[in-house]
């Protein structure tokens, strides 16, 4: 049976998933357990979870591939900070339907951003719908062998 070390951080991410999924008082249960995200049985004991998963690499963090199913063995990996920006959810207010894409009020124009390296860059600013997604989807395709089945 594998040591369990308390502070370790396979242990704390397997301690947030059941937290984010169970604890109705978690801050963000909402995004997690409040729309039916959850996690197998054999994942109730650190046991189980560590034998699926693994221990967690180096700067690296638990992430479901996709993101509207819950937490299994076949869904998630460990994953670094940059493919976790890429793998999130399309924001609620988001008119285009298309992450990465929005329309500012401000310039009236639609835009195409994306997150690379933590930093902000924009790939298209203009009248065209079909070009800033056009622009994303080139960008996300380009860039797809990082982020394997993340897009």
């Amino acid at each position: 049976m594998a040591k369990i070390r308390i502070r370790s951080t396979t242990y704390r991410a397997w301690e947030g998933m059941k937290q984010r999924c169970k604890a109705t008082t978690h801050p963000r249960y909402q995004d997690w357990g409040g729309r039916g995200i959850s996690y197998p049985a054999t994942w109730e004991t650190y046991s189980g979870f560590l034998a699926d998963m693994g221990e967690c690499p180096y700067g690296y963090s638990l992430d479901r591939i996709n993101n509207n199913k819950g937490y299994s063995k076949d869904n998630c990996r460990w994953a670094d900070a940059s493919t976790q920006n890429h793998n999130r959810r399309t924001p609620k207010t988001n008119t285009s339907g298309v992450k990465g894409v929005s329309f500012s009020i401000k310039s009236r124009r639609w835009q195409a951003t994306v997150k690379d390296g933590g930093k902000s860059k924009s790939l298209y600013s203009g009248l065209s719908l079909f070009g800033a997604i056009c622009a994303r989807k080139s960008w996300n395709a380009q860039h797809s062998y990082k982020l394997g089945d993340a897009l």
